[in-house]
């Protein structure tokens, strides 16, 4: 359990929270040491608390999907440095906050690889048919 005071940051590993007042209370569990995943708990002491999270240490220049309370919530690109930036504003009390890499992008650049393949492979078929039929 980290308490984080108004206007004080606090440098947690690889997350900065900016809270815009009061206080708040940041539990780190479920904690994964991964450039790919991490996953955070915060307690708001009040509700409307408009927070800035800095997340880093990322793999950079890649896509990552933020959940919160395990609904997805954005999706962001990291900069050259591995770092994400996103505001939440609160109206509950708790949130449990997951980012991790979206691997969609590479999936569709799979499939349509894929797709192109068979695409080129059936033409030729096609083709040397109608070659032999003449």
């Amino acid at each position: 359990m980290y308490p984080i005071h108004k206007n004080i940051v606090i440098d947690t590993d690889r997350i900065f929270i900016f809270p815009s007042r009061e206080n708040l209370t940041y539990y780190k569990l479920g904690y994964e040491n991964d450039v790919n995943k991490i996953k955070f708990k915060i307690l708001f002491p009040d509700e409307n608390i408009h927070t800035k999270f800095i997340v880093g240490k990322l793999k950079s220049n890649a896509e990552f999907m933020i959940h919160v309370n395990n609904t997805f919530f954005k999706s962001l690109i990291s900069n050259s440095s591995g770092y994400i930036t996103f505001e939440l504003d609160n109206n509950k009390k708790f949130y449990n906050v997951e980012i991790e890499l979206n691997s969609k992008p590479l999936y569709l650049v799979i499939l349509l690889f894929i797709f192109i393949i068979i695409t080129s492979i059936i033409i030729l078929i096609i083709k040397r048919i109608q070659k032999r039929k003449v």
